[in-house]
């Protein structure tokens, strides 16, 4: 046991001053959680870059996501997400943006557009506030 406290110090310890933190534990998962997300847009990249240019169009992702042109609220969504995360402006996300495409909470920008799109999601009358008959339906109806 006492191996493996060394070994995971020399990995979580992060000012190397023999004991782990919650704020090195923190940033080795933030750490782990990001190199997860690159290999898993990585692995994305390989299966649906499928003309080898190195990075993925909003047109080849409305055609791996099914959206079509038709679904005007689907596409929108989708559209802002990709421009959110699209970082260089160039039309095609390389490796690390679809990396924060699919995983939003690694990209401020993207992290807004979602929420902007679930406050909207939750918003039913349409003011611009949330009520917690809205958040929460069945909450609210056991209240009255």
């Amino acid at each position: 046991v006492e191996h493996l406290l060394e070994q995971l110090s020399e990995h979580v310890d992060h000012d190397k001053d023999g004991s782990i933190t919650s704020g090195d534990l923190m940033r080795h998962i933030e750490e782990k959680e990001r190199a997860d997300m690159m290999k898993n847009a990585e692995n994305e990249m390989k299966l649906w870059d499928n003309d080898k240019s190195g990075g993925l169009t909003l047109f080849e992702i409305q055609q791996l996501t099914g959206i079509s042109e038709e679904q005007e609220e689907e596409m929108q969504i989708l559209s802002e997400s990709f421009e959110a995360a699209d970082d260089d402006h160039n039309g095609h996300l390389n490796v690390k943006e679809l990396g924060h495409f699919l995983m939003p909470a690694f990209a401020p920008k993207v992290a807004a557009v979602e929420a902007k799109r679930a406050f909207k999601d939750f918003d039913a009358d349409g003011d611009g506030k949330l009520l917690m008959s809205e958040f929460h339906p069945d909450e609210a109806e056991g209240a009255e």
